[in-house]
């Protein structure tokens, strides 16, 4: 026997007039078929935290792979201008003193800066990981508080 046909016969049998007790079913019957998910319909939010989270964590891997080759790329320019760098400060050093200062100087600044735009890259990649990773929390954490909302009321109406 149904739920809607136990609780009709449930109804009429405490003396709830029968036009009363179909009317309570029928709106049972509404609510539940409107207001409360099923568990199809919460496998489905499931596989879409799924998928989100694997398109989220392909688009981190994405990231990191693209963040160490442009690393990579950037290190080896580097290494290749501090080596013809050495060689000129080489000759430099031979002619004069003074000259291999200024270019001494001059490169050191040169990597500052560098290192100063790496680091200023580094922070706004970092802030975008983690703005991610929030979103994603607070979106896990609010499906979870309408989960835990809507679960006390189906096994209150259910009498569980």
């Amino acid at each position: 026997m149904s739920l809607a046909n136990s609780l009709y016969v449930a109804l009429t049998t405490i003396n709830v007039p029968n036009d009363q007790a179909r009317e309570v079913v029928d709106a049972l019957e509404q609510k539940m078929t409107n207001d409360f998910a099923t568990k199809s319909d919460i496998a489905l939010v499931r596989a879409d935290i799924t998928a989100a989270r694997g398109e989220i964590n392909a688009e981190f891997a994405a990231v990191r792979a693209e963040v160490t080759a442009e690393f990579a790329a950037v290190r080896s320019e580097m290494k290749a201008e501090v080596s013809a760098l050495r060689s000129e400060l080489s000759d430099f050093k031979v002619t004069t003193a003074a000259e291999f200062d200024a270019v001494r100087n001059s490169v050191q600044a040169a990597v500052d800066v560098l290192r100063a735009e790496m680091k200023a890259d580094s922070a706004v990649l970092r802030t975008e990981m983690n703005s991610l990773h929030n979103r994603t929390i607070i979106q896990l954490g609010a499906l979870m508080v309408v989960l835990i909302g809507v679960m006390p009321k189906v096994m209150s109406l259910l009498e569980w």
